[in-house]
């Protein structure tokens, strides 16, 4: 009886007899090999790749992080969270490239320790940065931008409690032991931490600094000792170029404070403050804006909230290349001297944000002879001759059209235009339109959902400036609300 003959598995009988050859990749092609410039510029996208990964890789973290608690408590438990690496270290792509060899390790190191943001993604003791042997004694020197938000303590009057460290800085402050990780609340830096960053990290210069609010406990006397304590250390940063201070409680950043900070700063470039208050009669020789003046380098200033700013900044000699100015609710600053203000820059200005408040724009004060709000005579008469202007955000527009004062800006590239009037939906259709800004790419304004809106007005516009948007590839989206 013959058999059947044996199946032969093709794929195995070439796999023996096929002998597997691995291609040598020449040296010059190498990673490790490549010129500089080259992997300079891989590793330029690469970070680019890892800012996007963020989130992904921060929820796999945070899977990390143990809660436990602490032991110096007075009256209620407090429980604070650390992140603990058990495991195999998780890394972005630029982390994982950095590890590949030492020349490109030292290639990515520049890129890893550039920015640094206090508290923390994932909460850490902060003497694993700080001390004589922790991160910031070997990268410090690389160190150049860093955002810090301030721990409550900095509003303390015993200098027993500021001067020591606080144990829980950079840590994660729960409600309880089985709470969730996102109920966490960060703790800020005291003061004793955030002066061995600025001592550790001499390359600073790009500061955002977050004032703690000081709610019903501090008062203003407590506001500006922390504003003492923080202008001895930012003065130290001879070098700093970049200043930005974020603070939204009730109590005011005081003019003083901020032209003490600023005399000690001759490099800056740019500024961003919120709340700045007068300090009162005597307190300063010359205003805060003769301050901002004489900074040769800035070119770049952003004021929101500030009752300091009046209809005399215009009559300063400001420096020529400020690029970037935006105005914010500064109530003391009626519309005609802003106009005034702004033209200023009219040679140099690029980005321009502008919101007033509702005193300048309410129909009652436009009454002859002083118009200090724009009405359509004004409108008519004021233009901005802004040539260079590439980007203008308009919050909080009248009713009488504040577009139609930026006619004359033809290089305008991107609008946003927010709380815009019913009455002024046509004349935004007629100036978007007829191409008033032939370099325009894109135009933002808030919009009634079309099915909600019962005035035909707005409705025909909005299809008017779609279409007109589509035909000269311009990005228009509507806000709709």
């Amino acid at each position: 009886m013959r058999t059947a003959p044996r199946a032969v598995d093709v794929s195995q009988a070439q796999t023996r007899s096929i002998k597997k050859e691995r291609i040598p990749v020449p040296d010059h092609l190498r990673l490790s090999n490549l010129p500089s410039e080259i992997l300079d510029r891989i590793i330029y996208y690469v970070q680019g790749f890892s800012i996007h990964e963020f989130h992904r890789i921060f929820h796999r973290k945070r899977a990390h992080i143990k809660i436990e608690e602490g032991e110096d408590y007075t009256e209620e438990p407090i429980f604070y969270g650390t992140y603990i690496r058990n495991h195999a270290p998780i890394l972005n792509s630029l982390q994982n490239l950095a590890v590949a060899n030492k020349r490109i390790y030292d290639l990515c190191r520049p890129r890893l320790w550039k920015k640094l943001i206090f508290p923390t993604s994932l909460p850490a003791f902060i003497y694993k940065w700080t001390l004589s042997s922790g991160l910031l004694f070997k990268h410090g020197d690389l160190v150049q931008s860093v955002s810090i938000t301030l721990s409550s303590e900095w509003l303390s009057n015993d200098p027993a409690e500021v001067d020591k460290p606080f144990p829980y800085d950079n840590l994660s402050i729960y409600p309880a032991m089985d709470s969730q990780s996102w109920e966490a609340a960060p703790q800020g830096l005291s003061l004793k931490s955030t002066t061995k960053i600025f001592v550790m990290c001499p390359n600073i210069r790009s500061l955002r600094v977050n004032i703690p609010s000081p709610g019903e406990r501090y008062g203003q006397r407590d506001m500006n000792r922390l504003q003492g304590r923080l202008k001895k250390l930012v003065s130290r940063l001879s070098n700093l170029k970049h200043l930005t201070l974020i603070h939204y409680g009730a109590r005011p950043i005081t003019d003083k404070f901020v032209v003490e900070l600023l005399d000690n700063l001759p490099l800056l470039e740019s500024f961003d403050c919120p709340a700045i208050s007068r300090s009162g009669p005597g307190q300063l020789t010359k205003p805060l804006d003769w301050h901002l003046a004489q900074l040769q380098h800035l070119s770049s200033l952003k004021l929101n909230s500030c009752d300091c700013v009046d209809e005399t900044w215009w009559l300063q000699s400001w420096p020529t290349n400020l690029t970037k100015l935006e105005l914010n609710q500064c109530s003391n600053l009626p519309l005609i001297d802003a106009h005034r203000f702004v033209s200023h820059f009219s040679s140099q200005l690029t980005h321009l944000e502008l919101d007033f408040p509702i005193i300048w724009l309410d129909d009652n004060i436009i009454t002859p002879p002083i118009e200090h709000g724009i009405g359509p005579r004004w409108a008519a008469k004021n233009r901005f001759n802004l040539p260079l202007l590439t980007s203008l955000s308009i919050i909080n527009p009248t009713k009488y059209g504040l577009l139609t004062t930026f006619q004359d800006c033809k290089n305008l590239r991107q609008l946003e235009y927010q709380s815009i009037p019913v009455s002024e939906w046509s004349i935004a259709q007629q100036l978007f339109c007829s191409s008033t800004w032939p370099q325009i790419k894109s135009f933002s304004l808030p919009a009634p959902q079309p099915h909600d809106s019962g005035d035909w007005e707005i409705c025909s516009a909005q299809l008017k400036m779609k279409k007109f948007a589509f035909q000269n590839n311009i990005n228009y989206e509507p806000d709709w609300y």
